[in-house]
């Protein structure tokens, strides 16, 4: 008999066994050899796991990806009082990740949020404004001006009435 070598390794495939003729059956090693022989390598595309993380957002169903295949990019997931920022590959990324890339391995891609922020308008008797959400570290966009009989209107403020609030303030 001649002794089983070493499993062989390939990119992107498990080795399974060595077979002669039929790929589904396993050679024995323990057989005599009685002149030349070819042995074939039996192998299997590797599958890896792609997990989302939500971090608190709806729920995205995980998948089973082929060696070199690409994930489609799931639909954004939801989160109240949050806005989706993207899926991260890792907690240190400062660019999501492009699902044109290629699987190679398991990966967990997690969802990062900013927080949104209501701000209302008290227009002081006028024509009522209705309140944005607002993205965190985004300006809020000024509102149409509020109407009011008899008056001209002057600005939006904060706190000191004298002072115009700068509509480009994160």
């Amino acid at each position: 008999p001649v002794s089983e070598p070493d499993e062989p390794t390939r990119t992107g495939y498990s080795f399974n066994h060595w077979y002669v003729t039929d790929e589904k059956v396993t050679y024995d090693f323990s057989t005599p050899i009685s002149g030349n022989l070819t042995l074939k390598a039996s192998w299997s595309l590797n599958e890896y796991d792609v997990n989302f993380e939500e971090n608190g957002g709806s729920e995205v169903t995980n998948s089973k990806v082929n060696h070199g295949e690409k994930i489609t990019k799931p639909i954004d997931p939801t989160r109240v009082g949050y806005v989706f920022k993207g899926w991260y590959l890792n907690t240190t990324d400062t660019t999501t990740y492009d699902f044109s890339t290629p699987i190679t391995g398991n990966i967990t891609l997690t969802a990062r949020w900013h927080e949104k922020h209501e701000v209302s308008f008290d227009s002081d008797g006028g024509t009522i404004i209705q309140p944005v959400m607002v993205e965190e570290t985004m300006p809020v966009s000024e509102p149409d001006e509020p109407t009011r009989t008899g008056y001209s209107f002057n600005h939006w403020y904060v706190t000191d009435e004298t002072v115009a609030y700068d509509f480009s303030t994160p």
